[in-house]
This record gives C-alpha cells, structure tokens and sequence, in this order.
C-alpha cells in the first residue's frame, strides 16, 4: 500500500530523488518503506529506468523483502509494469558475481563457495598451503589456540581471516605480512581457486573491483548502465564494498545510501563506521534526509534508548529518536539484577509462560493472543552463553528456534551415521582425553547407537550390511550414494519413518546431506580415502558449524521463541525482547594472526566499548512493547562470578521495573495466535517441475534438503548454454556471425565440467563442439534475428515470485516487433515431454505478461540431436489457461504444504535420486 503522505514529500523534494542522499534512518523507523517508496517514484517520474537500478541489501532475506515491497509499490502507482525484474536487488557479492560473468565471460564457469564448501576445499589443499608452517610461525609468536577449537581448525581460520582482511582492505600480502608461509599460501589459495574455478566471497569483490579499476570499458559501461544506486546498512559496509559503490557511482550517477551510525556493528568483520559519517566528504552534492520516527517501539524503550547510545557522543552523528505515540505501559520494561543464574532463568520462563495469550493487536488492527513466535531471546553469544536457558525453556515444554550455533550432530541420527562413516573411513572419533588414544567406532557400537532410533535387522543381519558395505567401497565413488545405502541400512525407507513425528530427524539427515556435499562438492572426485577426511572435516568444522531442525524451512512457519545473537538481530522486530545473561564481558585480546598490525587499522577489528553499546542498543530497540533486561552474579558452581553489563547502569529513567516482581498490570487474554505475514514463496520452474514429477521428491530436496549424486557429466547443459549466449553476444556487439573456428576457440576456453574425469571431459567437450558448430551451420538466421539471450524475467503468480532465465528471444521475421522463444536442451532430453511443453508455456507468459513482449510462437530446440530438431510448442490462449492454471495449483500445493508420494509413473521411481530410502515402492 501506497503511503500518501511520503510519496507527497519524494514528489515535492527533487532533492529525494535527484540528488546523492544521505539518509539517517533509526531503528524501526521504515526505512525499507522509504527505500521501496523511492524507487518506485524514481521509475514512476521516468528519472531512471528499472534496468539503471541497483539496490544492495546485507542479506539475502533483506533483499526478498525490499524486492517485493518495491513491486507492490510500483504496481500501485503504475499498475502493470512490465521490467520491473531489470532492478538489481540484492547483496554485494551477489551484484559482483553477476558483473563478472556479464563482463569478463571467463568466470561464467566459475562457482562461488560459501563458508562450508571453503573450509572444505582449503582443507582438500592444506598440505600444498603448509599447515605446518603455518602453525610454527603462529605459535612462534605466541597465539594459542582457542578453547573448544581443534588446532587444524585454529590455523585454517586464522588462514581465511588473514586472506580477507588483505583483501577487503586492499592490501599487498608482502607489505602487511612477516610471515613466509602465510604469503606463500596466499599466492597459492588463489592459484588453486583459479585452476579449480572457484571464487569465494572476498576473492568475488577483489577481482570485481580490480576489472572495474583496470578495464575502463567495462567502468564506461557499468557507470552507464547502473545509474541509481542505493546502498542499505551502510554503515555497516567494509573498505572495499565502499570502492564497488565509489567506482560505480562516478562523479555523475546517483547515490543513495541508508543506514544509522549507532547501528554499525560488524567492525570486527572489517565494516567502519566512519563511511556513514562521512559520506559528505566523499561524494558532491549531499542531501541528508533524517528518519527520526520509531514506529515500531512505545515511548518507554526509545527513552532508553536514547539514553543509553548517547554515551557514545562525540563520536556519533547528531540525533535523537523519536516516537511515533506508542505508549509505554507500567509493566511493559523490566530490568533486574539477579544474584543467581538459577533464579534469572526462573523468572524469564515464568514471564514467557505468562505473555502466552496476552491480548495484541496487529498492524492491520486484528486482535490475538500472543504465540511462543512472538517472543526472542538475544545473547552476545548463543554459543557461550544461552545453554541453561536453552535447558529450561527445554524443560518447561517452551518451544524454541534457535539457529547459528551448530548442534547438527548433536542429533542422535546424526551421531550414529557419523560412526558409521568413521567405522568405514577407520576414523578414530572417539578419543580418550586422559590417555591420549582415539578408537574408531565398531560394529557392536554402532549397533547400539543406531538400535533406539532405527528400524534394524537381528545384530547379526545389521553387523553384515555393515561389513558388506565396508568391502564395497573402492576405485572412485561417491559420499553422497554411500550416504543413501547408510540410510538405506538403517531402514530409512519405511513408512513410519516418514511421518510427521520424526520429522525433525529427516531435517537433519537432509542437512547431513548438504555437509556431505559440501565436502564432495569441492572435489573433482573422491576415493575411499575420503570417507576418513570427510570425518576430518566433520570434527574439524561441520560439528561446530551445521544447526539442526527446520530452519531452512521456507514453507513452515514456526511457532516457536526465537533464540539468537545480538548480531542477527538487525532488521527483526518482536511484541517481546528478552536480553538474557547481559554481564560484563572480560576483554579477549584479538590477534592480528598473519599480519603484522601496524600496517593497517586492526584497532577497527579489536573492537571497543562504543561498539559493544551499539550492539546492546541495537537489541533494544527490537521489541514492539515488552522488553526483559536481565543478569545474575553468580551463574552456578564451578563458574566465575559475573558483574552486570556496564550498560545496565546507562539505563536511567521511570520506565522500568528493577525487581522480579508479577507484572502489575492486568493484562485481556486471547486465544494464542501467531501473526499472518505477508509473504511471497520464491521459486523457478525447475522445482515446480520436481513438484510435478513427484510431490514427495520436492519435499526430500527442498524442504528436508537432501542432495543428489554428483554425475560427471553435471553442468553439461549449462556450459553449452553459456557457449551460444558469448557466441551471440559477440555477433551482436560486431555485427558479424561467428565463424567455426572463432565458436571452437571460445569453447576451449570455457569448456570445463569440475567432476568428469579427463576421458570424460574429452569426449563431452567434443560432443559439445559438434551441438555447436552443427548449430551455427544450421541456425545461423539466429544470430541476425536474436532479440537477447538468457533473458531473465520474475513474474506474480498467486502468492509466489517465480524467475527464470528465457534462453534465446529472436525476431520471427523482420518485424522487430514480433518475437519467439527459443529454450535450449541438452543432453538425454531429445524429445517433447509434458515438462518441456509446461516451462516453454510458462516462459510465454513471462515474456508477454511480465516483458511486455509481443511473443508469437515458442519453440524447444534439441541441441545435441543430430538434426537438431526445433518443434513448436502450442501456445494458444486456452493451453496457456491450462499452463497458467498448471503453476497455480502447484504454488498452492507447495505453500500449503501438500507433499504426497505420488509418483507420476514407474519411470520417475525408477530414476528418483532417493529411491534407496524413500517409502515409496514402484
């Protein structure tokens, strides 16, 4: 919905829209409204089009929500539009990504790793980086490993947090390091990247913003196509995120950036607070725009609050928070010093068990009774300190959602599978601190772990499975099959397993699956070797690393209290806030690792009081109404003695309740019910027509997560697909069509399948060679009547956001007017199917509904049959009814959670990647 009174002022201020804007948005003051406002304006007055757009976001999630809350903006000042999907929304790394592969076409065949899947291909190179030498130069000068930390894990961390500060610093390794071996690995970590393909986070940057200042083409072409850019939680960017936006935006393009000083807390991931603060100095013509409104907090929390951050003065922009007319009630605030943890705890489980059905009323003036959903916990660390609070809320039947601090295999069912791994890796996982020795799990031990929780044969039957599997595993195999005859070992495939009772243990057993292929995945192949250092990679960092549960869970929403750090919380709003356990923390000195620290501002990562206060602040001003504030002295026997949070003493005023005593207010009860969000499910064709094939094979791959093998050939399809996509851009940029010897050149460039083996890389790279040359002698009107290729689109379907990528819009004929799509295949798909006809229709009505494009015909094209078939698919206006009605139910099926085992044929069964342990027999 459309807010009158803002778009009043983006449309009688020109400096909102046109000039660089500085704006200083407090807590739950909406500064995503004014964002998605903005940009809806700037498209409505015809200042940019939404192709010249680009919105950075810190999150992912942020970026969903923003994107969604532009469209709806935009569909209600303009109605139908039909690019909206042009804008970019999303993060950094994201945005760098896509300028990679659009202008430096080598790093189209590269693939981004993710925390796990780095740790795993550092860990496969840890010889070639000298982990040993390594660890003497640390230990030389005297760093210890941290409690709880395995030592190989110590120096490969230390390894990644010196790589990226380099990097997003921008530094020369030889000028800021002593150290030989961390220089020498450094220069080998990024040749080993490069050779296998792989970017990681910080290296994405650094390479995105190296072309951006050495190729002045591609700085020409960027500034001009992105001419808006906005950057949210500015304050919280690092030094070479500023460059990105500094390079983009020019001395000409428009930048708007958004964030709050007293809310920059990621100074010890590199992020400063100085680029908010002075944002004026660097950029001409600064408009600064104030949100000074809470709406989402009473009166009572922002006095507090305000209080409490200006301790940070003079170091802070100037500036007070102000109501929005909430009001504070006596009762609603409490801040009590507890001289037990025991006691503390009480109390907190008490209240929440109390809130329960507390009258509320929602923003669209609905009234219910608050749900466990309702209410968060914040701790300076899960990890370390939310244990007991954990247990009690555990025991008095609170449910809880907790996410970050692994707990994985801490899960009996997963537990058990790893001794199975560590039996048939000979992996020494259970160790004996007094004496020193490991011992590798037998059978009889897996036997009696695994009997509780599965359905197994006799001892005798189970111990032969065991063994049977133990002799199989030779020559090159595969963790991810040896994973399906493990579960299949275990009875996993039976019906009751599969019931809503253990659903839970499948959502763990599907996120196993996603450790094992991020293990896997960072290998060309794996051996039997690898079943011991995937164990190795287990302990080393998967135990600490993977959460359990439903957390990933898009289509579940989960009545429960959400447990998490002061870190996660930026951009949450709760009705209730409890700040647990908030005691002085003794100062950990943070050590430079590899460098030396007098040769960049390493103070910034060490972090400091100022810091720490804006990190409490910024768990304050969460909570809607009810806001818990809590410490204790004395945390239990055998535990050092604590002193209440400094910030504690900083919380002045009326507002609050100093004693634990019953809330003195009376208080209207309703049935408990968790809020109705708004919510949009993001999704492609490819998982509706896993949906379609099998209702239940969705919900194994996208809901518990379980992954597939990993197949040789697999990118196949995506690599003859990025082969023709150069090949027409460069014709379109020359005006000429490509010869086979240039087509055959860029093909060797570019060719490359991470898991085939050479044998197999040859002979699917000259497969590929014939698809393509046989293309360009048979279809070479395409080159000259190609509109675009690999056209993205996002279209509105029911409650969802579907997106795609259409492979090749061409002119029918002269008329430039009139188009057709082209959807490449690949592969063993060599004729029509109801899946093939359904994603080309679909792709149809994405490109006249959400392009705006006039599509006359649409076409499947085999690639790699010899004739190279082109054949038309209906798209009348009644099997578009049916297509369109086709995707809706599915949307609905998905988002209503409708998961049966229905199988369209026996051939879908027979080739299902989960058929050793699904339930369902065909």
């Amino acid at each position: 919905m459309i807010n009158r009174n803002l778009l009043r002022d983006l449309k009688n201020q020109p400096a909102l829209t046109e000039k660089n804007l500085q704006i200083i948005a407090c807590a739950g003051s909406g500064k995503t409204e004014f964002i998605s406002h903005r940009i809806a304006c700037i498209i409505a007055k015809e200042i940019a089009k939404p192709e010249n757009i680009v919105a950075f976001t810190f999150t992912e999630k942020a970026a969903e929500e923003l994107k969604l809350r532009i469209r709806s903006k935009i569909r209600d000042l303009l109605g139908h539009q039909p690019d909206i999907g042009d804008i970019y929304v999303g993060t950094i790394h994201g945005f760098c990504y896509e300028l990679l592969k659009e202008y430096v076409p080598e790093y189209r065949a590269f693939d981004v790793l993710d925390e796990g899947k780095r740790f795993s291909f550092i860990s496969s190179i840890r010889f070639d980086l000298g982990l040993r030498a390594l660890e003497d130069w640390l230990v030389s000068t005297g760093m210890r490993k941290p409690y709880g930390t395995t030592k190989q894990a110590w120096i490969i961390n230390t390894f990644i947090r010196g790589v990226d500060i380099v990097r997003e610093e921008m530094l020369d390794p030889e000028l800021v390091s002593d150290s030989g071996a961390f220089i020498n690995g450094y220069h080998l970590y990024d040749e080993k990247l490069h050779e296998r393909r792989f970017l990681d986070f910080s290296s994405l940057m650094g390479i995105a913003v190296g072309s951006l200042q050495k190729d002045k083409n591609i700085l020409s072409e960027v500034r001009k196509r992105f001419t808006y850019i906005t950057v949210d939680e500015y304050q919280d960017v690092n030094l070479i995120q500023e460059r990105l936006v500094n390079l983009m935006a020019g001395k000409k393009n428009n930048i708007c950036v958004v964030g709050d000083d007293d809310q920059s807390v990621y100074q010890w991931r590199g992020s400063t607070v100085d680029n908010i603060i002075n944002f004026k100095k660097r950029y001409p013509k600064v408009f600064t725009h104030h949100l000074p409104t809470n709406f989402r907090s009473t009166d009572g929390i922002i006095s507090l609050a305000n209080k409490l951050i200006q301790n940070n003065n003079p170091g802070r922009l100037k500036k007070s928070m102000k109501s929005s007319g909430k009001k504070y009630q006596t009762g609603d605030i409490y801040k009590v010093e507890f001289q037990y943890q025991a006691d503390e705890i009480e109390f907190i489980v008490d209240r929440i068990q109390r809130l329960i059905g507390t009258e509320w009323t929602d923003n669209d003036g609905s009234k219910r009774g608050l749900a466990y959903s309702d209410i968060a916990l914040f701790f300076r660390s899960v990890k370390y300190g939310a244990q007991p609070y954990l247990d009690a809320l555990d025991e008095a039947g609170i449910p809880f959602a907790v996410t970050n601090i692994g707990g994985l295999f801490e899960a009996d069912e997963v537990d058990t599978i790893f001794n199975i791994f560590s039996y048939l890796g000979d992996f020494e996982k259970i160790w004996d601190g007094l004496s020193g020795t490991g011992f590798v799990p037998t059978e009889d031990d897996i036997y009696s772990s695994a009997k509780p929780i599965f359905s197994l044969p006799n001892k005798k039957a189970f111990k032969k499975q065991l063994q049977g599997l133990k002799e199989s595993i030779s020559g090159r195999i595969s963790l991810q099959g040896i994973y399906g005859e493990i579960l299949a070992t275990l009875g996993v495939d039976r019906d009751d397993i599969h019931n809503n009772e253990n659903e839970v243990a499948l959502y763990n057993l599907g996120r196993l699956s996603q450790a094992i292929s991020d293990y896997e995945g960072t290998r060309s192949y794996c051996t039997p070797r690898d079943i011991r250092r995937f164990c190795w990679f287990i302990k080393n960092y998967a135990q600490s690393a993977y959460d359990s549960g439903s957390g990933d869970d898009r289509t579940l929403s989960i009545n429960a209290v959400q447990v998490m750090t002061l870190h996660g919380t930026k951009g949450l709003g709760f009705a209730v806030v409890f700040m647990p356990y908030s005691v002085e923390k003794p100062f950990r000195q943070s050590y430079p690792g590899f460098l030396d620290a007098s040769k960049f501002d390493f103070v910034r990562y060490q972090g400091s009081v100022e810091d720490e206060r804006r990190l409490f602040y910024v768990g304050m001003t969460r909570p809607k109404k009810y806001l818990y504030i809590t410490s204790c002295v004395d945390p239990g026997p055998h535990k050092r003695k604590k002193k209440p949070s400094q910030f504690l003493n900083e919380l002045n005023g009326n507002y609050f309740i100093d004693k634990p005593v019953n809330d003195p207010k009376k208080r209207k009860k309703l049935k408990p019910r968790p809020s109705k969000e708004d919510y949009r499910f993001p999704t492609n064709y490819s998982e509706m027509s896993d949906y379609l094939r099998c209702e239940y094979d969705y919900k194994m791959r996208y809901i518990y997560g379980f992954n597939p093998i990993i197949v040789q050939a697999l990118g196949y399809g995506n690599q003859v697909h990025n082969i023709l996509n150069i090949l027409h851009k460069v014709s379109q940029e020359t005006g000429k069509l490509p010869t086979d010897e240039e087509a055959a050149e860029i093909l060797k460039e570019q060719f490359y399948l991470r898991y085939a083996a050479k044998s197999q890389q040859d002979t699917l790279k000259r497969g590929a060679l014939r698809s393509v040359l046989r293309y360009i002698g048979m279809w070479r009107e395409d080159f000259t009547l190609s509109v675009s290729t690999e056209r993205n689109f996002e279209m509105d379907v029911e409650n969802a956001l579907i997106s795609g990528s259409i492979d090749l819009l061409k002119r029918e004929n002269a008329d430039e007017s009139i188009l057709e799509v082209v959807d490449f295949k690949t592969g063993n798909e060599k004729r029509m199917d109801e899946e093939l006809t359904l994603q080309v229709q679909l792709y149809t009505i994405a490109a006249r509904e959400a392009l705006n494009l006039k599509v006359n015909k649409a076409y499947v094209h085999f690639l790699d049959a010899k004739k190279q078939a082109r054949i038309e698919v209906l798209t009348t206006p009644k099997q578009l009814d049916l297509a369109s009605k086709t995707i809706s139910d599915t949307i609905k099926g998905i988002t209503t959670r409708r998961f049966r085992l229905n199988p369209k044929n026996k051939k879908v069964c027979s080739k299902c990647d989960w058929r050793k342990f699904c339930p369902q027999k065909q």
